[in-house]
Parts: structure tokens; sequence; C-alpha cells
């Protein structure tokens, strides 16, 4: 039989560059049988002698590693826009929760100015939102009293007056 090399079978491949390197990286060639994807590793077989070992080299088709690695591309991709998708439906739930009591206590000081002071307002939380509802609900309290006050004042007083000043 004929001798083969590994030079003709795998031209342009680098083998490691020295005694002490025992892995090539990986590289793309054109052989006989096609565009190929080779890497040779170096396993010594003689201890006492550096020069003495076998080169064991891998090859795979280039259109198969190609392949794989697409459908690796479109399964990342696919993973980091399902994330994506995930971390954005959090988020708009998170506003949400966040700002739903700012919404009621925004209807709440509509309702308040249209003269309805019972409206309802929203459970006063820990931090400043807290702070800012039972403000609001001690404002609302006494606008309520005061209110009423005027109105049994103005139903039971017998003459009556109204001051106003330039504003109004």
């Amino acid at each position: 039989g004929r001798i083969r090399r590994w030079q003709d079978e795998f031209p342009g491949l680098q083998p490691p560059s020295s005694t002490t390197a025992a892995s090539s990286p990986l590289q793309r060639l054109t052989t006989m049988a096609g565009e190929m994807y080779a890497a040779a590793h170096r396993v010594a077989f003689d201890p006492m002698r550096a020069e003495r070992h076998l080169l064991l080299i891998y090859s795979f088709p280039a259109t198969a590693v190609d392949s794989y690695v697409a459908d690796v591309r479109r399964q990342m991709i696919a993973g980091i826009a399902a994330a994506s998708l995930l971390i954005l439906i959090l988020l708009l739930w998170l506003v949400r929760r966040t700002f739903a009591p700012l919404t009621r206590l925004t209807a709440a000081t509509a309702a308040v100015a249209a003269g309805r002071y019972d409206a309802p307002l929203p459970e006063s939380g820990a931090g400043e939102l807290g702070t800012l509802v039972q403000g609001f609900r001690t404002m609302q309290e006494s606008i309520a009293i005061r209110d009423e006050r005027n109105r049994l004042i103005v139903e039971t007083a017998i003459d009556g007056f109204w001051t106003t000043d330039t504003e109004g």
C-alpha cells in the first residue's frame, strides 16, 4: 500500500507548534474531501524522547459544523428573546403595581374636588407613598368636617352674609 501523509490529506493544517503545546486550534481547511474543520492533538508516547509522538487529527465536515453553529445561534437568540420578553412582562407588572396606588389617589383627588369627601383611598403602606396617602386622608377628613360645619351654619342661620375678596 501507499503511505499516506497527514500533510497530503489536510493541506494547510497547522499542528501544535511545539513539544509543549498539546493541541492546535480548530481550523477551516479545503481538502480533497471538501471544506473541513480540523484540529490536531499531539500525544507523547515516549517521555524520554519528545520527538516521538503521535499526532491525532480530528476533522468534521464544514457543512455539519456550520449547521450546528447556526442551530446553537438560533437557540441562543430565541432564549435571549424569551428572557427579554419575560423581563419586560415582569417590569410592566412591577410598574403597574407600583403606580396603581397613585392612580387611585389621583381619582380620589378628583372626587374630593367634586365635593365627594368619602372617595375611597388606597391602603396606606410604608414609605413616601404611605405618608402621602395618610396626609391626603387627614386632609380629606378635615375638609369634610369643615364643609359639614359650614353647611350646618348656613342651614341654621336666620340671616346670612357672604364676604368675598378681589380674587373671588
